[in-house]
């Protein structure tokens, strides 16, 4: 188990939840069958330590840290 040094943060939100990529992109990996398999491996094993938050909405100028331009703009 993880100590209060090395514990960390899981940021999620229930919208994740309803986020399906595979109608664009049939072989993405990002589904929510995955995340919740994710949540449920780490809800048995106590989080790990982690501290679970509800992640707060990302402005555009976050998005384009990850994602360019082009795609925020196409998905909004």
């Amino acid at each position: 188990m993880a100590t209060a040094d090395d514990a960390g943060l899981y940021f999620s939100h229930p919208a994740c939840l309803e986020h399906d990529p595979r109608a664009y992109m049939p072989e993405h990996p990002d589904t929510p069958e995955r995340l919740q398999a994710i949540e449920r491996a780490l809800a048995a094993r106590d989080w790990l330590g982690w501290e679970r938050r509800e992640a707060p909405p990302a402005s555009e100028t976050q998005l384009e840290l990850i994602h360019s331009t082009k795609h925020v703009q196409k998905i909004k």
